[in-house]
């Protein structure tokens, strides 16, 4: 399953096990985005910088 395809559920419980990351699960987001908001047209702003760089600080804050 692609890590844009988890469920809440199943990305928490991933994100505690350690078999992902929070940068690894908000680029797997963006990467589908990316993919297909030219067709679908669904968000007005995509903040990449900003959700990454809060990703690393939920990532830092996981590892403390």
């Amino acid at each position: 399953m692609k890590l844009n395809q988890l469920t809440i559920q199943q990305a928490i419980e991933k994100l505690d096990a350690g078999e992902i990351t929070s940068v690894e699960l908000t680029k797997a987001c963006l990467e589908r985005i990316n993919e297909i908001d030219d067709k679908v047209k669904a968000l007005l702003t995509v903040c990449e910088d900003e959700a990454l760089s809060e990703a690393k600080a939920a990532d830092e804050r996981r590892a403390k």
